[in-house]
């Protein structure tokens, strides 16, 4: 958001299909990378969470570590207007495919490199 906010969306396998809500705030408007401060919620759990998100940029890339009583490290890719983030553990990858005719072209990032891979899927039957 120009404000200096984000709107977050996230879930994992345990989620069962449901994707949660996040808010970070604190930002600066128009730029992506900062501190911000984030509360979320954990539907499957009815609970929240809130805590720290710190983005910072790598070239291509955006290294992203959530401080909500522990750590989670991730690593993004812009598309756009959005930020697509892959967290976890060790390794975390992001990809990022335009699909088009049967071919889907990409981008990947590992969150333990500063650079970008490029891939193309071609559908062969």
């Amino acid at each position: 958001n120009g404000d200096g906010t984000l709107d977050g969306k996230w879930t994992t396998p345990l989620n069962k299909g449901i994707v949660d809500n996040e808010k970070a705030v604190g930002g600066t408007p128009e730029q992506l990378e900062g501190t911000y401060q984030v509360k979320g919620t954990i539907t499957t759990r009815n609970a929240s969470y809130e805590g720290t998100l710190n983005i910072r940029q790598e070239n291509d890339i955006y290294k992203t570590i959530w401080s909500v009583g522990i750590d989670y490290r991730g690593v993004g890719l812009r598309v756009g207007n959005k930020l697509v983030v892959g967290w976890g553990e060790d390794p975390v990858f992001c990809l990022d495919y335009e699909i088009k005719n049967g071919r889907a072209q990409g981008r990947w990032a590992n969150m333990n490199k500063s650079g970008l891979g490029v891939e193309i899927w071609q559908k062969i039957c």
